[in-house]
C-alpha cells in the first residue's frame, strides 16, 4: 500500500509493521526515500497495540504539519473464509475468538489521536459476514463516531491493471460532510460464480445502506491483464529439474527474454520514483520433484481431482513398466508419484494457471506451498517464482523481499497490490484537492457577503 500511495502523490511520513521479513524489506526501501519517519517496525516496535499515536501527532504538529492520510490493513486471516476452518482446528476458540479480529478498533485509537483529513481501511470482503455480523458496518460507524463520513466497497485488483482477479474490501472516510467516493479503475474482469462481487444484496447487510457503495466493476473498457501479459517477458526457469536443486534466496540474477514486453511488464521494469530494473532477482521457486510430471500433463485451469487423476496414471504407468521388465529392482512406491491428499477437501490446493487469462488471488499461503498456482508454461513443469507471484500482484522488479523463500511469498500474498493502492492513493489525492477547493470556495463567500454588507 505504502508504494502504491507513494506513486499517487502521497509523501510517507510514518509506518508500522510486525512482521519481521516485511519490516526489513520496509527499511531497504524507505532509506532510500525518507529521512526521520516515525518508523515502528518488527514484531516489538510494529506491535500496533503498544505505539503511542499521542507522540506522533505531537511531533507532526510540533513541525506545524497535519496528517492528510492514515491508511491500514489490519490481518485478514480471521476474516477470510480460506482461513477459518484452519483457525477452528488450531484454536479452540476458532476464528471468532482470533485476538486479531478486534485490531481494527487500535487503528481507530490511531485516527483519534492523529486526526488525519482522511482514513483507509483495507480488507477481505469476508469482514462483511464475521459470524453474524458485518464488521465492515462497524468500522464505518466508528469512523462517523469520530466526525468522519465513510462508506465501503469492494473492489477488484483486476480493474486497476492487476494481472490478477482478487476482491478486497476498503472503507474510506473523509472529515467533515464531504462525501467519500471510490475509483472505479479501468479494465473489465469477468467473476467466477464464487466472487462476492456477483451479490446484488450486500447493502442490506449495513444498518445504513447508503455506507456501502456497492461492487464497483467496468462492463466496458479494456480487457483484464493475462499472466501472459504479466509473465512472457520473465526467462525461462529450468533449474528446479537438475538433481540436487535446492531453493534458496537470494539466487542468480538473470536477464530477461528478448523481444518487446507487453504494456503491463515494462511498467515493472520502469517503475516510477524506484531504479529502473536491468535484470531479474528473485526469480526462484520451490523443489517439488514428485510432481514435475504431473505438472506437465495437467492443462489450463486443471485442479487438484484432475492433477490426482494424472499422478495416479502414472503411478500405474511406473508399475506396469516394473512388472514388464520381470520385476528386476523395487516395486515403484506410490509416495512417489500420487500426493497424499484426499481430491474432495479444497479441491483449489492445486491449479494450473490460464495463459490468456489473469490469475487467481495470490494469497499468502504460498509461502507454505505454491500449488495453487502452477505455471502456464508445461515445458518449465512448475509452480510459479517468486518473482513471478510478485508481478501477479504488480510489484516492479526492482522492488527486492528480504527474508527466506517462505518469508518473500508470505509478503507478497499478503500485501494490497501497488497498482490498486496507486489508484485509491490517486482518487483519494482527488477527494482532498476538491475538498480544499470547497472549503477555499466557501471562505471567500463569506468574506464578499461581508464586504458587501
Amino acid at each position: 500500500m505504502l508504494l502504491g500511495l507513494q506513486r499517487a502523490g502521497f509523501r510517507c511520513v510514518g509506518v508500522a509493521e510486525r512482521d519481521a521479513a516485511a519490516s526489513r524489506t520496509l527499511q531497504a526501501y524507505l532509506g532510500r526515500s525518507l529521512s526521520e519517519p516515525f518508523l515502528a517496525l518488527g514484531p516489538t516496535r510494529g506491535d500496533v497495540r503498544k505505539l503511542d499515536f499521542a507522540d506522533w501527532r505531537r511531533r507532526i504538529e510540533d513541525d506545524g504539519k497535519r496528517l492528510d492520510l492514515l491508511a491500514g490493513g489490519p490481518p485478514c486471516q480471521s476474516f477470510s473464509r480460506v482461513g477459518r476452518g484452519k483457525l477452528n482446528d488450531l484454536t479452540e476458540a476458532g476464528f471468532l475468538g482470533d485476538e486479531r479480529n478486534r485490531l481494527w478498533r487500535v487503528f481507530f485509537r490511531g485516527v483519534e489521536e492523529l486526526r488525519p483529513r482522511a482514513f483507509l481501511v483495507e480488507n477481505v470482503p469476508g469482514m462483511l459476514h464475521h459470524g453474524g455480523v458485518n464488521v465492515a458496518d462497524l468500522i464505518c460507524a466508528a469512523g462517523e463516531r469520530l466526525g468522519y463520513r465513510t462508506r465501503c466497497a469492494i473492489l477488484n485488483a483486476g480493474s486497476f491493471g492487476v494481472p490478477q482477479i482478487r476482491e478486497r474490501l476498503f472503507v474510506i472516510g473523509i472529515e467533515g460532510d464531504y462525501e467519500p467516493t471510490f475509483p472505479m479503475g479501468s479494465h473489465v474482469v469477468c467473476l467466477g460464480p464464487s466472487h462476492i462481487g456477483r451479490q446484488a444484496s450486500l447493502g442490506d447487510t449495513f444498518r445504513d445502506p447508503a455506507r456501502f457503495a456497492g461492487n464497483l466493476l467496468r462492463t466496458k473498457g479494456a480487457n483484464a491483464v493475462s499472466v501472459a501479459e504479466a509473465l512472457g517477458d520473465l526467462p525461462d526457469h529450468l533449474e528446479h529439474m537438475r538433481s540436487g536443486f535446492r531453493a534458496r534466496v537470494p539466487c542468480q540474477i538473470r536477464a530477461y527474454r528478448l523481444g518487446a514486453p507487453s504494456d503491463f511488464a515494462r511498467l515493472m521494469r520502469r517503475w516510477p520514483g524506484l531504479p529502473p530494473s536491468e535484470d531479474v532477482a528473485d526469480h526462484v521457486c520451490k523443489a517439488t520433484p514428485r510432481d514435475y510430471k504431473t505438472f506437465a500433463s495437467m492443462s489450463p485451469g486443471d485442479r487438484y481431482p484432475a492433477a490426482l487423476k494424472i499422478a495416479r496414471r502414472r503411478f500405474a504407468a511406473a508399475v506396469g513398466r516394473w512388472r514388464s521388465r520381470d520385476k528386476a529392482g523395487p516395486r515403484p512406491r506410490e509416495a512417489d508419484y500420487v500426493p497424499p491428499y484426499r481430491d474432495d477437501n479444497f479441491p483449489e490446493k492445486w491449479r494450473k494457471l490460464v495463459v490468456g487469462a489473469p490469475s487467481w488471488t495470490v494469497t499468502a499461503h504460498l509461502a507454505k506451498d505454491s500449488y495453487s498456482h502452477i505455471h502456464y508454461d508445461s515445458r518449465q513443469a512448475r509452480m510459479i517464482t517468486v518473482r513471478e507471484a510478485a508481478r501477479l500482484q504488480s510489484f516492479p522488479d526492482s522492488w527486492r523481499f528480504e527474508g527466506n523463500l517462505g518469508d518473500r511469498f508470505r509478503q507478497i500474498g499478503n500485501a494490497v497490490p501497488p497498482l490498486m493502492a496507486a489508484a485509491l492513493g490517486r482518487h483519494l489525492h482527488l477527494l482532498l484537492r476538491q475538498q480544499d477547493a470547497a472549503l477555499a470556495q466557501r471562505d471567500w463567500g463569506f468574506v464578499a457577503a461581508a464586504g458587501v454588507r
